[in-house]
């Protein structure tokens, strides 16, 4: 059995259908790349964020490290400086990207950084007055947090990187099969 359109066109009225056909997927498809293209572009803006949020932390780290040998005002003033700037860049892009799939690794990362400040800060307590009843190990905590924080955030931006290279990958087959 044969199908047959039940109304009747002429040459130039197909010609016209299969040009707005053909103009319509071109359109659709136009419509996806850019998105993916603009996926991209936010994510890029993240990993850029991201990195400077990791090198917050390392720089933390270092002072960190600083306060715990030598026991500097100055080194401990600037880890605060740089714990501090972690935070606010985490309340910053948080609200931007929190349906990113990334969204729970900020989420840990502030608690972490919380969870770091505050231990710094009860270190820097005893560095004043002399050991306090409780704190035992309380540096091999900070040790650990503060590895914890660097994983995390270097874990963050990988994990972005990855997703932007999916997104070009996706892009580029689906411009090849069009």
């Amino acid at each position: 059995m044969k199908w047959k359109l039940p109304v009747y066109l002429n040459i130039r009225q197909k010609v016209v259908l299969g040009l707005s056909l053909c103009m319509v997927v071109f359109m659709a498809i136009g419509g996806m790349s850019f998105r993916y293209l603009r996926e991209v572009e936010l994510k890029q803006h993240f990993v850029e964020v991201a990195d400077d949020l990791n090198n917050a932390i390392l720089e933390a780290r270092r002072y960190e490290k600083n306060y715990l040998l030598y026991g500097s005002a100055q080194d401990l003033q600037e880890n605060r400086k740089y714990v501090q700037q972690g935070l606010e860049t985490l309340n910053r892009i948080s609200p931007q990207v929190h349906e990113f799939k990334a969204a729970p690794f900020l989420d840990r990362l502030g608690r972490d950084l919380s969870d770091y400040s505050s231990l710094m800060q009860r270190l820097s307590f005893r560095g004043h007055s002399g050991p306090l009843p409780g704190l035992d190990g309380l540096e091999e905590q900070l040790r650990e947090r503060g590895k914890s924080l660097v994983d995390v955030s270097q874990e963050l931006v990988a994990f972005e990187r990855r997703r932007i290279l999916t997104i070009v990958t996706t892009l580029k087959a689906q411009l090849l099969a069009s």
